[in-house]
């Protein structure tokens, strides 16, 4: 005999990720960008991401250890457990990538599929592409990713 129960459960998304000085550096260009441009809801961020900057440049930190938590979605969270994009992190993970054509000639797939995939990972925090000459070279910044459930 088995029993149903239908209990309400949150999932919540955790990440935790590295920003280094570059990253930062092109974030916070990226954010005084927004504030220029209107965006009231960016001033307090911009203002955080300036203090953290201005802090690793002059105690010599390089990286900026980040936890974030939201509610789970499965729509945009649940993509992050399949077979192709945890192959894609581990292999940027490698460190032996150094543009989006390398990286899809070692996963066997096509650059454009593998650059769609790039994108909607650096909009979610867990990558950065990097501007490398005419090359863009995926970096990675989530050190882990996972759902909690509270």
């Amino acid at each position: 005999m088995y029993l149903h129960y239908k209990i309400a459960m949150p999932a919540v998304f955790r990440l935790v990720r590295v920003l280094g000085r570059e990253f930062l550096k092109n974030y916070v260009e990226q954010l005084g960008e927004r504030v220029a441009d209107g965006d009231e809801l960016s001033e307090e961020v911009l203002e955080y991401f300036q203090e953290i900057l201005r802090l690793s440049e002059e105690e010599g930190e390089a990286d900026y250890v980040e936890e974030l938590e939201e509610a789970y979605d499965p729509e945009i969270h649940g993509r992050l457990f399949s077979p192709t994009i945890v192959k894609l992190l581990s292999t940027i993970a490698s460190g032996e990538v150094e543009s989006v054509s390398q990286l899809a000639r070692k996963l066997r797939r096509d650059v454009g599929n593998v650059y769609r995939d790039l994108k909607w990972l650096e909009n979610l925090g867990l990558v950065y592409l990097e501007n490398n000459g005419r090359k863009k070279a995926p970096r990675l910044l989530v050190l882990e990713y996972g759902v909690r459930f509270a």
